[in-house]
């Protein structure tokens, strides 16, 4: 089991459950055009120039990355497992 763990910048953090695989899409590795195309099928705003990408999980749900926040993905355990913050 995976959880992704959202730090805001006013302190505030939330923790979503993504089951027992998920997919990280990042934006640098997309090009312009691909990555509108990305945002377009899971209805994400591809003109924010905040969001760095998407994590998609097993049951279809889809979660924005920004990289004005800090974002990891924990174990189910609750250690780190990865930093998506970059």
């Amino acid at each position: 089991m995976f959880v992704l763990r959202k730090i805001f910048n006013d302190g505030r953090d939330a923790n979503f459950a993504l089951g027992r695989q998920y997919s990280f899409l990042r934006k640098e590795l997309h090009t312009k055009e691909a990555w509108a195309t990305t945002c377009e099928a899971y209805s994400m705003d591809k003109d924010d120039e905040k969001m760095i990408g998407i994590i998609l999980t097993e049951d279809n749900r889809s979660f924005a990355i920004w990289g004005n926040q800090k974002n990891y993905i924990m174990t189910g355990e609750g250690s780190t497992f990865a930093n998506v913050s970059i």
